[in-house]
């Protein structure tokens, strides 16, 4: 079968301990960066990273 084509869509979520928002404004642009940096090289492709 030549052209065939996937893709496989991840979602993944971290829950935190008891619920609490624990990323401070000042780093939380930073870390997501340094998550997103680490996905891509892996060779996936980042859609977006949140967090509270």
């Amino acid at each position: 079968m030549a052209n065939t084509y996937h893709q496989i869509l991840v979602q993944t979520v971290f829950p935190v301990k008891y619920w609490e928002a624990i990323l401070e404004k000042s780093w939380r642009e930073e870390l997501f960066s340094v998550i997103g940096n680490l996905i891509n090289e892996t060779g996936c492709h980042t859609m977006i990273i949140n967090g509270v």
